[in-house]
């Protein structure tokens, strides 16, 4: 038999292996779950170049004033374009590509303006024209607007 101190020990032993593993549990947890976000990323970042590509290949948009977000299917198009029928088309398009779940259209309309006319800039919310011009979390790759 085991005296009281023995046993106490080996519970202490016990506790300290129960709460060792416990925390390499944790941290491989944390490591499939960055794995997961990290190949999340690329999948994103392969739709939105799935659809940007879709978008290029129809003849009736200008692409060079769009932008593509993409997150977990949905895709978000950004930009301007010069009349409703061209907003349509960009949906209708961007929904051809098998993996979009869902288009959040943010494209605005803004119909080629007569020089002098600067009315049109104030149909551009901030929130588009950041997006359009910094792209996501204030990349500035991509400058679209003048």
């Amino acid at each position: 038999m085991l005296s009281s101190r023995g046993r106490s020990l080996i519970f202490i032993l016990l506790v300290v292996w129960i709460l060792w593993l416990l925390v390499l549990m944790g941290k491989l947890a944390y490591a499939q779950d960055q794995q997961q976000a990290a190949v999340q990323a690329v999948g994103d970042e392969i739709l939105e170049t799935k659809v940007e590509r879709r978008l290029r290949m129809e003849g009736r948009i200008r692409f060079d004033s769009l932008k593509v977000e993409a997150s977990n299917g949905k895709v978000t198009l950004y930009g301007i374009v010069k009349s409703n029928e061209e907003r349509e088309w960009a949906t209708k398009a961007a929904s051809t590509v098998p993996e979009v779940v869902a288009i959040h259209n943010e494209l605005l309309v803004q119909p080629e303006s007569q020089p002098g006319d600067k009315s049109t800039d104030a149909r551009i919310t901030e929130t588009t024209r950041d997006r359009v011009i910094e792209g996501p979390a204030g990349v500035k790759d991509r400058q679209i607007l003048p």
